[in-house]
This record gives structure tokens, sequence and C-alpha cells, in this order.
């Protein structure tokens, strides 16, 4: 804050050079995101947050799911590679029926993570990737469960408003 209050102060532009996201996000008016020296994208901090342009960016800033094509369709419905904040999704009663526009997967708790505020769950889903679920302390997991650990099997779903669409990324070929 002190920072930003002198840079406004004086009048004169800053460069601020961080891995530190919250700083980035705090500290700016503009953000670039670079990914081996060349930028992926500038924009505001909510723009880069709320719009990411590329999976690296979407992954990078916050920590956000990606789904490829395969995934979004069984997941969604619809066909496309998509981003989905961890802080969008909840946690649902194995089996439980989908909520009315809502999209869900099912996977295993493989980690949690108290942070005080919320609770951050790592699950791995059908595809074998790890899908990040960030649920509010004090919040309950709409199943009630208070006893999820690793190796619960849970249902994670969001409302399909919180599917950012991204571009395919292109498939890499081995040799």
């Amino acid at each position: 804050m002190e920072l930003k209050q002198l840079q406004r102060k004086v009048g004169i532009t800053f460069i601020y050079v961080t891995h530190d996201q919250q700083e980035a996000l705090s500290m700016s008016d503009r953000v670039a995101v670079f990914n081996h020296g060349g930028i992926e994208q500038v924009g505001t901090p909510q723009e880069i947050y709320d719009r990411p342009a590329t999976a690296f960016v979407a992954r990078f800033v916050g920590g956000a799911n990606v789904l490829g094509p395969d995934e979004a369709r069984a997941c969604s419905g619809t066909r496309g590679t998509f981003a989905i904040r961890p802080e969008n999704v909840r946690l649902l009663a194995p089996g439980e029926e989908r909520l009315e526009g809502w999209c869900c997967i099912d996977g295993e708790v493989v980690a949690l993570q108290f942070l005080g505020a919320s609770t951050r769950y790592q699950l791995t889903v059908p595809s074998g990737t790890v899908f990040s679920v960030l649920q509010a302390h004090g919040e309950r997991p709409a199943n009630g469960a208070n006893d999820i650990r690793p190796g619960t099997r849970v249902r994670a779903g969001w409302q399909r408003a919180d599917m950012h669409p991204l571009p395919e990324e292109p498939v890499q070929e081995t040799q």
C-alpha cells in the first residue's frame, strides 16, 4: 500500500517484477504475465484473474482448474477448453443429482490444506489430473459432511457461468 501511495504521490511509473501473485494483483494497475521470456497476457489485475487469455495464465495466476475438451464435454456437455477458479467450485455428495445450470466432476480427495479462512481440497479426477476446490471456512460441503479427508470420494460442482473459455492448446507430438 505504501509503495502504491508513493507512486501516485510522485506521479511516476513503477515497474515491479515479482513472482508473488498477491503482490502483483494488489499493487498493479496493469499486469504482464510472462512465459519463457514472452508476454502471455497484459491487462488489469481483474482482467488477468477473471478472463485469462491462455491455460498458462489461468493456472499461473490463481491456480485455476483447466478442463480439456473431452473432460469439459463429460462435465458440462460443452466441448472446448475452460478455466474454472477453485473458489467457484463446491463439494457435493457423491452421486448427488446435478443442480440446474451446474456442471459436476467426481474425484477422490488426495490432499487438503487448512488455510484459516478457507480449506483447499485437491482431487484426482478421471483424467488423472488434480482439480482444486477452495471452500470458505465454516461453509459445509453441500452434503453436510465434516469428515472429508484423503481417500474420500466426492463430487465437485460449479455453475456453468463460472467456466471461462480458453483457446485449445496444441497437441504436443512425441518422438
